[in-house]
């Protein structure tokens, strides 16, 4: 999973995709890790 800024991509997460939907401690993990570089970043 990534996220797409102004001026830098952000990689949140790698993982291999077994079926259609994504788990939930993935997507738990990326939302932290999004809140964290805001944070640091003053977004």
């Amino acid at each position: 999973m990534y996220r797409i800024d102004e001026d830098a991509v952000i990689i949140l997460e790698v993982f291999q995709k077994k079926n259609n939907q994504t788990p939930d401690h993935i997507i738990d993990t990326c939302q932290q890790r999004m809140k964290k570089y805001d944070l640091v970043m003053g977004n």
